[in-house]
């Protein structure tokens, strides 16, 4: 395609990358644009979390998770909201419909009883995706998590796996509303965040549980929450990311 047309647009300089060196000359990266950058945090709280009281996080996809990747059952100081594909509370038959599909697609009674007890934890919330409501469950939120599940692995030589091509979008939102963010390490990722200062990126399950536990600290949470705003706001704005469209455009 690329050889045929005069422009191909992609959202991250890791997809770039896998242009043949003979096409780098046409291929030209536009982010996904930060879709309500005037939506943030101006309050972090001063609480550090417990049984009682505890720290808000918030995983946002597009998907309907059946788990928690990568730690499956959070501290009893931290509860997890995930924002997906998931029908309403009121609609209660297609919560059970969905419910009953995902339950009989397991293949292992040891994965159905996993999904049970994943339903079943008290600190874990599932809402459904609404465009009028997502950035105001983050701006009330205390941590932004983006854990991937990095399998299978990538084999030299071949398509890289989905995980390894997502752009992101889903991180520069979560940094863009205020909130310090910890994130599965995956090369559209990398660019965006300073480790330590706007974000972190996390490796195993040891390094989720180590990061979360630091950002019980509310002053941590706070600094680390304002730097990452300030860090994407411009870069990834949908006004700057026109500007590269048009300078595209206007290559002709």
């Amino acid at each position: 395609m690329t050889e045929v047309t005069d422009r191909t647009i992609v959202v991250s300089d890791y997809l770039k990358s896998f242009y043949p060196d003979q096409f780098q000359s046409k291929v030209r990266v536009v982010h996904d644009g930060i879709e309500h950058s005037k939506v943030y945090k101006s309050t972090w709280g001063n609480h550090r979390g417990s049984r009682v009281k505890p720290i808000h996080a918030v995983l946002v996809t597009s998907h309907r998770l059946n788990s928690l990747p990568l730690f499956e059952k959070p501290p009893a100081w931290l509860s997890v909201t995930i924002v997906g594909r998931y029908a309403p509370r009121w609609n209660i038959l297609q919560r059970l419909r969905q419910t009953w599909w995902s339950f009989s697609k397991l293949q292992s009674w040891q994965k159905r009883i996993n999904y049970l007890m994943f339903l079943s934890r008290w600190n874990i919330r599932r809402v459904p995706w609404e465009k009028n409501q997502v950035y105001e469950i983050m701006r009330q939120a205390d941590i932004g998590i983006v854990p991937i599940e990095r399998e299978p692995q990538h084999q030299p030589g071949s398509v890289p796996p989905a995980w390894k091509l997502k752009s992101e979008n889903r991180l520069t939102m979560k940094m863009s509303v205020g909130l310090p963010v910890i994130a599965s390490r995956i090369p559209s990722y990398d660019p965006v965040i300073e480790q330590g200062v706007t974000g972190y990126l996390a490796e195993t399950e040891q390094d989720w549980i180590h990061l979360l536990n630091k950002l019980r600290n509310p002053c941590l949470r706070a600094s680390i929450g304002v730097k990452a705003r300030a860090s994407v706001l411009e870069r990834y704005s949908k006004e700057r990311q026109t500007q590269l469209l048009l300078r595209v455009l206007r290559e002709f």
